[in-house]
């Protein structure tokens, strides 16, 4: 029979120094792994400023098609189509369309105006952004009528 510790060679007392030390500093970095990577994850709140700042982007990411869906309703009812401008009077709403989250609702309010800023109105528009960026109009809602005044009432067809 064999011995039962055959396979144990004795060292010297540097390389077992070293391993020692080797072996130390691998369950230092593991240690420090896991405490690194196993703290819960924070996620902090968006701010307001924040918020519009990311609304902002999309109102002028989406202002070709919000443009075109102004002129479209308004061109049947004013001689020039109204300015739209994303940083007023603008509210922009996101939810996820498809459940693996490929397709995005879009809902942007807008209130075009004429001359310096003069409302004509809010509209309610919502679009479906796809996985490569193409957009669609799913709906345009008119739901509110500002009427010009006096010295503006040339505009109206």
């Amino acid at each position: 029979p064999q011995p039962l510790f055959s396979n144990i060679r004795m060292t010297s007392g540097k390389n077992n120094l070293k391993t020692f030390r080797g072996g130390l500093m691998l369950k230092f970095i593991f240690a420090a792994c896991i405490l690194l990577f196993s703290q819960p994850t924070t996620v902090s709140a968006i701010t307001n400023e924040d918020e519009a700042v990311c609304n902002a982007v999309i109102a002028r990411l989406l202002s070709p098609q919000i443009t075109a869906e102004v002129n479209k309703y308004y061109g049947k009812i004013l001689v020039h189509p109204p300015t739209y401008a994303p940083f007023i009077g603008t509210q922009v709403t996101c939810e996820a369309a498809s459940t693996n989250k490929t397709t995005y609702s879009v809902t942007v309010v807008v209130t075009p105006f004429v001359g310096a800023h003069v409302s004509v109105g809010v509209d309610e528009i919502k679009f479906l952004v796809g996985l490569s960026g193409d957009v669609t109009t799913v709906s345009y809602k008119h739901v509110e009528d500002h009427k010009l005044p006096p010295h503006l009432q040339d505009l109206y067809r």
